[in-house]
């Protein structure tokens, strides 16, 4: 599988989890990745945070003030194939299409 995907897919064919722990890995289900979207107040980035040490990476970056928001996503695998890297998608096209088709959100704890 990619370490990257499309930020703007992400976002329109996931589900953005919401979780207790910050810091913590949210559950993933078998049937599913975990997709950071990282926001550093200009553009967006969507790594694969599956993994623990991705995981963590990616927070502690994001604790240390690399990047001003994390989001994470499940993405199902079967829309992985649909979600290929365009690179850093600009904030304003991401904010444009969650306000266009609000994503839809769970709380995993």
């Amino acid at each position: 599988m990619p370490d990257y995907y499309n930020a703007k897919e992400v976002v329109q064919r996931g589900i953005n989890i919401i979780s207790a722990g910050r810091g913590k890995k949210p559950p993933v289900k078998d049937n599913e990745i975990l997709v950071g979207i990282m926001n550093n107040g200009v553009g967006v980035v969507a790594p694969d945070v599956t993994s623990d040490s991705r995981f963590k990476h990616f927070y502690d970056a994001y604790s240390r003030g690399d990047w001003l928001k994390m989001d994470v996503y499940a993405l199902p695998k079967d829309e992985v194939e649909n979600c290929s890297d365009q690179g850093i998608v600009p904030i304003n096209d991401l904010t444009k299409i969650v306000e266009e088709n609000p994503p839809k959100i769970e709380s995993r704890f």
